[in-house]
């Protein structure tokens, strides 16, 4: 909760800007004190606006701002921290940012502020963002409670599984299951959610599938549909 003070410094991420009344814009801020928020950058639409930089999507910054409970805080200054400039041309990195964003957006509860803030800090500062976005889907379901069984079939607890279910919520045994997934999907998914360390052998497969399996949990148990990622299938920018 943010609280009365004057001068309020923070870093975070721009994560959205659209327009606000005649010329300013409304800014979707992770803060890394504050959470998600909403901000007013006066003037940022205007001819000639010397805040271009401070609303450029998926930039660190710092902001300055007077927090005010029950109403918009208004910007009041700010500085680029990072604005991964060598990334921007990357069509891959900026797909994998709005659906990170998208997800991120979609299932924030408010009650989570500094796990999302460090999970999406760890993405922007890593090289291998497929694989940190891998994490951050798995956090994300773990943290609303959403935890698959990968104990062993979900119906009669074999070892031997064969598919990782969504709709069953964990692995399913040759006897149960309708469809036969790779043993690379089946061993990331025993590893992530058995919190073993699979960063190594993440590399070696098709970590895309993973994505996949994850975001279609995600939207099965969120009751959501992620356009970002309809975009992404569309356009056949991930292998899966």
């Amino acid at each position: 909760m943010l609280r009365q003070n004057t001068n309020h410094s923070e870093c975070g991420y721009v994560l959205s800007i659209t327009p606000y009344r005649e010329t300013d814009g409304m800014v979707q801020f992770l803060g890394e004190t504050s959470g998600l928020i909403r901000l007013v950058l006066p003037a940022y639409y205007k001819p000639k606006s010397k805040q271009g930089n401070l609303g450029l999507e998926f930039t660190y910054v710092r902001y300055r701002f007077n927090p005010q409970e029950n109403r918009l805080n208004r910007i009041i200054g700010g500085d680029i921290l990072n604005n991964y400039k060598e990334l921007r041309s990357n069509m891959s990195w900026l797909l994998d940012m709005s659906l990170i964003r998208e997800v991120l957006v979609r299932t924030y509860s408010g009650e989570n502020e500094k796990w999302v803030y460090d999970a999406f800090h760890k993405f922007m500062q890593e090289s291998d963002s497929r694989y940190q976005l891998v994490l951050f889907l798995v956090n994300t379901i773990e943290r609303h409670g959403f935890n698959p069984d990968v104990s062993g079939c979900v119906v009669c607890g074999s070892p031997l599984i064969n598919e990782f279910s969504v709709r069953q919520g964990g692995f399913l045994c040759n006897r149960h299951s309708h469809r036969q997934d790779s043993k690379y999907l089946l061993m990331m998914m025993k590893g992530l959610f058995s919190k073993s360390d699979v960063s190594s052998y993440a590399a070696e497969g098709k970590i895309d599938a993973v994505v996949e399996r994850l975001l279609q949990y995600i939207e099965f148990y969120f009751d959501i549909r992620l356009k970002t990622w309809e975009l992404i299938k569309e356009i056949g920018e991930y292998e899966v």
